[in-house]
Formats: structure tokens, sequence, C-alpha cells
């Protein structure tokens, strides 16, 4: 695990909490976890699509990466990078309307 920023704390949606020790850097693959969709929340894959901090550094570093998966609807922050269409994908229910339609347009 590695912060966007630098090192970070992480709390999740249920309160487990970790350190991540290091910053993205540049990688050579990458798995983007998701959360929040649904809900909306104020931190997880919706909050972070808002922003778009980390969809613009998702778009910037996947023409390098070997590979790029997620897992949920982290598919969401992949889509608003840009980087479904013309792709299968698949995520959970919350945000499956939204993945189809990135795929598709």
């Amino acid at each position: 695990m590695v912060g966007l920023d630098g090192p970070t704390e992480v709390t999740g949606m249920s309160g487990l909490q970790f350190r991540a020790p290091d910053g993205l850097g540049t990688p050579d693959a990458l798995v983007v976890p998701g959360g929040g969709w649904g809900s909306r929340a104020e931190k997880g894959s919706w909050a972070e699509a808002r922003r778009g901090v980390l969809t613009e550094r998702i778009a910037e570093l996947a023409p390098q990466l070997r590979w790029i998966g997620s897992v949920c609807t982290g598919t969401m922050l992949l889509a608003e990078a840009g980087l479904l269409k013309g792709r299968p994908a698949t995520t959970s229910r919350p945000g499956w309307s939204t993945t189809k339609a990135a795929m598709c347009s």
C-alpha cells in the first residue's frame, strides 16, 4: 500500500486503520481499491472521483503500466480516468450503471 502524495494514514469505512509508508512513485502495476461509491461517502472512490487528483494520476500512469486492476468500485476510478472505453469491466452493484456507461461511451 502506498499513498498518492506520499506516506499517509488511511481509515476505512468500517474503521480499519493502516499506514501507507511510501508514496506512489512510478509503479509497473496498479490495483485501485474501491468503497464509498454507492453511499456517496465523503471518503472513498466517489470522493476521489469528484476530487479528480487520483484519476488524473491513474490516467498519467496507465500507458507505462504492465497491468491495472481494481477492487469493487475502484473500477469507477478507472472509468473516471478514461480507461474503460471499449474494454470489458465489472464492478459491484452500486457502480454498475456508471461502469456500463463508461465502457460504451
